[in-house]
C-alpha cells in the first residue's frame, strides 16, 4: 500500500512535505482505530 511519488511531490519540497503530513495523520488514524480494537479484544 505504499504511495509512489507524483511528479510534483518529486520536484517540490512543500508539496512533498504537505503530502507526508497527510500520510502520516491518515497512518496514525488506523492505527489508533487497532490499538482501539486490540484493547477491546484484550479486556473481554
Amino acid at each position: 500500500m505504499a504511495s509512489t511519488p507524483s511528479k510534483l511531490e518529486k520536484e517540490n519540497l512543500e508539496a512533498h512535505v504537505e503530502l507526508c503530513h497527510q500520510r502520516y495523520t491518515q497512518l496514525d488514524e488506523r492505527l489508533t482505530k487497532i490499538e482501539t480494537k486490540v484493547e477491546i479484544i484484550h479486556t473481554d
